[in-house]
């Protein structure tokens, strides 16, 4: 018996694992009342929740300006609007705003301080514009303007415009197709041309146009980049030929007859020769019907350049997908006994790896198999041969999942303890905290009460590790909390007992972790008295901290 094995047969022998949990707070109905003083005293409880929770987030809210990470406050603020936008909308727009304001752009700010700036305020006008498309694009105009007074990339300014036109295109596709004219006004992008195949699928004559509009500006430009015709490619690739139906065939013939100019004047060894190949392999359709006289020199072209790129050689592994190491080559013959679930052979191949990052992978491949199949304790012995004592723990949490999915507690409980060891045993600082919150979000879901034990046992560590990290040293930077699941833990607990998680929130010493913390707590506390959806409760914004 391999030693966690062991651990999880003696500890299970001695868990007691309750499951169900207590509502002190944010509280359910009492049994044997009146039908008529329950729905009193339910809406009672939900009308005071809602008014305590939006209460905390105002407060949030406003102590997010101090926050020094542009990213971690940012991610705090747009997730207070969302919480505030149901029942105070105006409060939610002033904090949209605050936020908008503080990523103007500054002259004399570094330019990688400025990009970075650019790439937070489109994610925020993305995330406005799912609730206000208007403020939106006040937001975004202003910000044009600021960016062209700062003399900003204006390819930043089209990339902002067309990420908020393709956040509109549900909603209002005729504005949406406005910001994406004024993105092309400044510069073709990617996103522009994604923008363009979505509105295809709800306003097709008004993709087309704007599609034709792209076309005569790519063909105006004196120096024409493949990039851009790829891009442009795209759009005539994405559904067939019925996307080009409603743009005249002068336009798309004159894009074709730039975009083949550009394939054939490519070196076959030059940097582009890739771009070029595909270029055409996208295009290449269109040809027969707009371009025809160009269609037999193309595919001679494209063959010539498959080659140089090699597309002439077959499909399957090279030598430099695929490494021809020793190690390599024991994790190929490894993934190949699992799947034919020949685990002793696995194990040998695995044990014999001398790659840690590799030997964990291989390991981890083996051990999920075996969860799969139900194989517990052979998975328990597969996990003490994994390196990395972070990858231990999470395959422990996942362990713990089945077992308890299979109905079997005590087991699920003992493999959420050694979880918690092996979490602690990790030296790196922020796979060690993703562990722990893992963990923790394991015993959340199975045992209330030993989740609330963990998470203080989390919060010290985090508390611990953050004092410890002295943030000037290079290579030594805290993890963001951002990285941390605190919906999983502190949003579930929230919904057993409010007060006691917003406790253990309060108890983080940096701010940003307390900050993002009360909010999931909030989220939660709203969620198990139904006073909001989980839409409107939860964002799913890129800056998402949960």
């Amino acid at each position: 018996m391999t030693s966690i094995t062991r651990r999880i047969v003696i500890a299970g022998c001695t868990a007691i694992f309750g499951f169900g949990g207590a509502w002190p707070v944010l509280g359910r109905a009492q049994e044997a009342v009146p039908a008529q003083t329950v729905s009193e005293e339910a809406a009672a409880t939900r009308t005071r929740a809602l008014e305590r929770v939006a209460g905390l987030v105002d407060r949030i809210a406003t102590d997010a300006r101090s926050l020094e990470d542009p990213k971690v406050r940012l991610t705090v603020q747009v997730q207070s609007a969302a919480l505030l936008w149901p029942n105070s909308p105006d409060r939610a727009r002033d904090v949209y705003v605050e936020a908008f304001e503080a990523l103007l752009p500054s002259t004399s700010a570094p330019s990688d301080v400025r990009q970075r700036a650019e790439v937070l305020r489109a994610e925020l006008l993305a995330a406005v514009a799912r609730r206000d498309p208007t403020l939106a694009e006040k937001l975004a105009t202003r910000a044009a303007a600021a960016d062209a007074a700062a003399a900003t990339d204006p390819t930043s300014r089209a990339e902002m415009l067309a990420k908020l036109a393709l956040e509109m295109v549900g909603s209002d596709p005729v504005r949406a197709a406005a910001l994406g004219r004024q993105s092309l006004d400044e510069r073709l992008t990617p996103s522009f041309v994604r923008f363009l195949v979505v509105l295809r699928g709800v306003d097709p004559v008004r993709a087309d146009t704007l599609f034709g509009f792209a076309l005569e500006v790519f063909a105006r430009n004196p120096t024409p980049r493949i990039v851009d015709a790829r891009e442009l490619g795209d759009y005539l690739g994405a559904n067939g030929q019925t996307h080009v139906d409603g743009v005249a065939p002068a336009a798309v013939r004159g894009f074709l007859e730039v975009a083949f100019r550009l394939i054939a004047s490519t070196q076959v060894d030059s940097s582009d020769a890739a771009a070029a190949y595909f270029l055409g392999r996208t295009i290449g359709s269109a040809f027969p019907r707009y371009l025809p006289e160009r269609a037999a020199e193309l595919e001679i072209r494209l063959a010539v350049l498959g080659q140089s790129v090699g597309r002439g050689q077959a499909a399957g592994g090279s030598a430099e997908a695929r490494p021809d190491s020793a190690d390599m080559r024991r994790a190929r013959a490894a993934d190949d006994a699992i799947a034919r679930d020949d685990y002793k052979s696995a194990h040998a191949e695995a044990a014999a790896i001398e790659d840690s990052d590799l030997k964990t992978r291989v390991y981890s491949a083996g051990v999920l198999r075996l969860i799969a199949l139900r194989r517990f304790d052979d998975a328990a012995r597969e996990i003490d041969q994994v390196p990395s004592p972070a990858r231990r723990a999470t395959l422990l949490v996942q362990l713990a999942h089945a077992a308890g999915a299979r109905g079997d507690a005590a087991y699920a409980a003992a493999s959420l303890s050694l979880a918690v060891r092996e979490s602690l045993r990790e030296p790196k600082t922020a796979q060690r905290l993703q562990a722990l919150m893992s963990v923790v979000a394991g015993f959340t879901a199975l045992d209330a009460m030993r989740g609330f034990e963990t998470l203080e046992t989390a919060v010290e560590a985090i508390n611990k590790a953050m004092r410890s990290i002295d943030a000037t040293t290079p290579g030594k930077q805290p993890p963001s909390p951002v990285s941390l699941n605190f919906d999983a833990t502190f949003g579930k607990l929230a919904g057993e007992d409010f007060d006691r998680a917003l406790l253990l929130a309060e108890r983080f010493d940096p701010r940003a972790h307390r900050l993002l913390a009360e909010l999931a707590v909030c989220r939660g506390g709203l969620a198990s008295v139904g006073g909001q959806s989980d839409e409107d409760v939860s964002d799913d914004e890129v800056l998402s901290g949960g």
